[in-house]
Parts: C-alpha cells; sequence; structure tokens
C-alpha cells in the first residue's frame, strides 16, 4: 500500500509545478530536519556513551 501511495503522489507533483523560492525553501528546510535529526541522534549516542 504505500508504493502506491508515492505512486500516487507523483503524478500530482508534476501537475502543479512549485515556484523556484518555494522549491529553495522545502529544500532548505528538508536538509535542515535531516541535519537537525542526525544532530540529535549523534547527541543521544554520544549520551549513551557516556552513561
Amino acid at each position: 500500500p504505500l508504493a502506491q501511495r508515492q505512486q500516487q503522489r507523483q503524478p500530482l507533483r508534476q501537475k502543479l509545478p512549485l515556484p523556484p523560492q518555494l522549491q529553495r525553501h522545502l529544500r532548505h528546510s528538508l536538509i535542515g530536519v535531516v541535519y537537525c535529526n542526525i544532530r540529535v541522534c549523534f547527541l543521544t549516542s554520544k549520551q549513551n556513551y557516556a552513561t
């Protein structure tokens, strides 16, 4: 069911092209979220080593 959902999402994205400003914002926010997740994982792993 997950694969079907992704297939349904893609055509919708192609139909509605985002303005470059919004694309840039989404890319930056995505990078920021990933970076924060990595940082949080790194910090939690550090804490696990310390304890």
